[in-house]
């Protein structure tokens, strides 16, 4: 079976995405305070917040799961991306960082998910490096899909044109 046709790479805004979970990248405390996770987090509403506060903590490589409340998808699956701090000790924050979603991914046969969508996880203020954190991503469920059982759909989506090249590097070097 070719699970790279199980992969898709979108441009746009997750909350958008015709999927059953999405992913949300936060912090310890889930506080949404900024990108991917502010704007989930007020899309989906204070029954969220509410909820978040009963997951707290949420440690780095963690993946805890709630309703989609407000949103259109029945699941978010919320995950603590790790800090990128020099790459010298990169095999640990490559490590923490692929734990993410293979604990993301790994919550789609418990709850019954066919489709999820991922953000790039800690890309952004955590500062890990977009080209190594889509190989990471694309990775994990490369393996993910490869054992499953399930015909299952895994979307990453970009919020800008260079993070979507670098998903379409990643899989391009796939393909070859």
């Amino acid at each position: 079976m070719n699970y790279q046709a199980n992969i898709k790479i979108v441009q746009g805004d997750i909350i958008n995405q015709q999927v059953e979970a999405i992913v949300n990248a936060t912090n310890k405390l889930l506080s949404g305070k900024g990108g991917v996770a502010s704007a989930i987090r007020k899309a989906a509403g204070k029954e969220l917040e509410k909820h978040c506060l009963k997951l707290i903590p949420l440690n780095v490589g963690e993946a805890k799961i709630t309703p989609g409340y407000n949103l259109s998808v029945p699941w978010i699956i919320h995950t603590h991306g790790p800090l990128w701090i020099d790459g010298i000790s990169g095999i640990k924050e490559e490590q923490l960082l692929r734990q993410c979603y293979h604990k993301s991914l790994t919550l789609m046969p418990e709850y019954h998910i066919k489709s999820i969508a991922f953000p790039g996880i800690a890309t952004g203020v955590h500062g890990f490096p977009k080209d190594k954190a889509a190989a990471i991503a694309v990775n994990a469920a490369m393996d993910f899909l490869s054992q499953d059982n399930e015909h299952r759909t895994v979307i990453f989506v970009c919020w800008t044109d260079f993070e979507y090249s670098c998903y379409e590097n990643v899989l391009q070097k796939i393909q070859k």
